[in-house]
């Protein structure tokens, strides 16, 4: 039994972790390994079904609580119950859409290469724990015209491209976002390894699928939550991927040490399955392993919002710990004025005419300034108070051994 002193190992309160995330690690931990647990009295019911939604983690929450026989006040369990579920219902969808393009890949010899979710979900004690807000799969861009064609078939709608992907959508049933290249090119150190998915992969069997190796797998997983710890923080699910992929006995120990030492990735990596392995087997956390935990767990918009402009502010200024007046107002500009990369989201003409770039930037400073009065308070609020909170964010990049990941962000 895993009870309320327990969660004592998580550190006070206040300082890593809150009360209520405490209670949602404990709910997660029960649900994952099938031991009951207890919680504080009469804990924040609508605090820990936020955290669940935004987490993924509805599933294991609701199995959670009925395996440890947790009172709940009737009407909160009747949403876990139903959004449970849903959740399960929607990822039945998704794997018989993804079973069927595949089939269809297959039939025209298409290659693909399935990313994330969808080869980690039979890691976990049941599918739907490992819950997906979309698909990922690299294929050949010269095969792209035959991919449209089937999505399109199937009842696809096309949503947008991106630098890296083009994202189509079923509504009601399925995400998909095709990756023309393996990740994000801002992050140089990321791209520099996973260049050609096809190449590092192996083909399984006489089938146009392709797989990563174990290691291969695993250091991917490990790229994908750097990516995101560092900008918009992750969710526990890009955790727990981690630390159930290093259990695989195929992973090669000594090839992931030298892969992880060349991105740059060991301390990271070492601390991130630390901190899943304390949680899920009772052991002490360290102050890294709560670190990461406590941003993983606050996921809300604001303080994404927050660690965006720290992510930029420090790569504007080179990873160096005091944040310089030049480095300020480019981080300013930038926020203001932002690339195509940024743009092309909200003003998708720019995709197909980026020289309407300062139209746009007009259209978006008049609305800033007429209708979001907000948003010019926070840019300014963010200049004059962003160094101490910089060299905070600068300080926890050097803990986890992120210096060069932030060096050699291009955000152009």
């Amino acid at each position: 039994m895993w009870g309320l002193k327990d969660l004592e190992c998580f550190g006070p309160v206040g300082n890593e972790l809150s009360s209520v995330q405490k209670a949602a690690l404990a709910l997660f931990k029960a649900g994952l390994t099938g031991n009951a647990c207890t919680l504080p009295a009469d804990p924040d019911w609508s605090q820990i079904h936020q955290i669940a939604l935004d987490q993924g983690m509805m599933c294991v929450v609701y199995n959670a609580i009925k395996s440890s026989g947790i009172s709940v006040p009737s009407e909160i369990l009747r949403t876990f119950q139903a959004e449970s579920l849903a959740t399960i219902r929607s990822d039945r969808l998704q794997i018989n859409e993804i079973n069927a393009l595949f089939g269809e890949f297959e039939a025209k010899e298409i290659d693909y290469l399935p990313l994330k979710g969808i080869d980690y979900k039979a890691l976990y004690p049941k599918p739907e724990y490992r819950w997906m807000a979309d698909a990922d799969i690299y294929f050949r861009k010269e095969q792209y015209q035959e991919i449209s064609k089937i999505l399109e078939a199937r009842g696809f709608v096309f949503d947008c491209e991106s630098d890296h992907e083009y994202i189509w959508e079923k509504p009601g049933v399925l995400k998909l976002e095709l990756h023309k290249v393996m990740t994000d090119p801002s992050y140089q150190i990321y791209i520099s390894r996973f260049k050609d998915g096809f190449e590092m992969a192996e083909r399984v069997g006489n089938t146009h699928r392709y797989r990563f190796g174990a290691t291969d797998q695993l250091v991917y997983a490990t790229a994908h939550f750097t990516k995101h710890y560092m900008s918009i923080c992750p969710n526990v699910r890009n955790l727990l991927d981690m630390y159930y992929l290093s259990k695989d006995p195929k992973v090669d120990q000594k090839k992931l040490d030298e892969m992880l030492d060349g991105l740059r990735l060991k301390k990271l990596y070492s601390y991130a399955v630390k901190a899943v392995d304390c949680l899920l087997n009772d052991r002490p956390f360290d102050e890294n392993c709560l670190m990461i935990l406590n941003r993983t767990l606050t996921n809300s918009a604001e303080f994404n919002e927050k660690r965006k402009y720290f992510f930029i502010a420090a790569s504007m200024n080179k990873g160096g710990s005091e944040l310089s007046s030049k480095s300020k107002n480019k981080t300013l500009i930038y926020r203001l004025f932002p690339p195509v990369l940024i743009m092309k989201y909200k003003y998708p003409v720019l995709r197909k005419a980026p020289v309407l770039l300062p139209f746009c930037w007009i259209h978006r400073a008049f609305e800033g300034v007429f209708f979001k009065h907000k948003l010019v308070n926070v840019f300014m609020k963010e200049y004059k108070e962003s160094p101490d909170q910089v060299r905070a964010y600068v300080e926890e990049m050097e803990k986890l051994g992120l210096e060069e990941w932030v060096e050699r962000v291009d955000l152009r």
